[in-house]
């Protein structure tokens, strides 16, 4: 019969298609994290000899601008008002909503924020479906990571930062399996607010109540170890065959001091 060697050969051209199809969406995925991860591996560079101590709302929003951050309020002088939809009651009274104006971003109080990950941790998945997906991908070599940052300033000074970078994966953490947060983050504090909460202008710690962070926390003060904090490797978050599997491996500095903390020789050298 003639139709048998068609449908095989069909069958094969299907499957030839399907695979590359499938290793074409590999490669976009996986050069898509690599293109973001250099991305951030500039924006912690420049992290790295920021100016905390000196720090203001026009270095702060330089620093945004370079790395395509945004002001979490609206930006002054700002957009229109927002007037809403007269309603009318059962007697035919006339009713005006009061004028809605957002939070406005001056030079002396403002938010700003950014956000640094690949394309697969944008995906709007399910909790369910999500846990699923991004386990496929992470046996595949694609790894869900996000680098997020916030900076506040108040009365024309930087109040805190907040910088973290981790990926989601699947764990189980008591009697919860599903996806957990793994990763490091650093924030810094204005002496002005926080001064006596620290014995030391660098700490760090390890949060393990329902995620798996290391912590790192610095006064913004001059010589506070901002290059040892953000000695940040995102090599282990992008590589196809080896993951971060130890907070040694993403921040090796922060988690050498950390250990040196313990152990009573603390070490807080840039």
């Amino acid at each position: 019969m003639f139709w048998r060697p068609t449908l095989r050969s069909s069958r094969i051209r299907i499957f030839v298609a399907c695979f590359f199809l499938a290793l074409c969406v590999w490669f976009l995925l996986y050069f898509d994290s690599i293109h973001q991860r250099h991305k951030a591996e500039r924006f912690i560079s420049d992290l790295e000899s920021f100016q905390f101590a000196d720090a203001g709302f026009t270095e702060v929003r330089d620093l945004m601008v370079r790395h395509r951050g945004e002001a979490v309020q609206q930006l002054a002088p700002g957009k229109p008002p927002s007037i809403g939809v007269a309603t009318r009651d059962t007697n035919g009274k006339i009713t005006l909503p009061a004028v809605q104006n957002g939070p406005t971003c001056t030079i002396q109080d403002c938010t700003f924020e950014i956000w640094i990950h690949p394309r697969t941790a944008r995906l709007p998945f399910s909790a369910m479906l999500a846990d699923w997906i991004y386990t496929a991908f992470r046996a595949l070599g694609i790894r869900s990571w996000v680098l997020y940052g916030r900076f506040e300033i108040s009365n024309g000074k930087l109040r805190r930062s907040f910088t973290t970078v981790g990926e989601l994966r699947h764990q189980t953490l008591s009697s919860y399996p599903g996806l957990l947060w793994f990763g490091y983050e650093v924030s810094t504090t204005n002496p002005s607010e926080y001064a006596s909460h620290f014995d030391d202008n660098y700490t760090i710690g390890i949060e393990q109540r329902g995620w798996n962070v290391l912590q790192a926390g610095l006064v913004q003060v001059h010589g506070s170890p901002t290059v040892r904090a953000f000695d940040i490797r995102l090599g282990c978050l992008t590589s196809p065959f080896h993951s971060c599997d130890r907070f040694g491996e993403l921040a090796p500095s922060a988690w050498a001091d950390h250990l040196a903390q313990n152990s009573g020789t603390h070490n807080t050298r840039r």
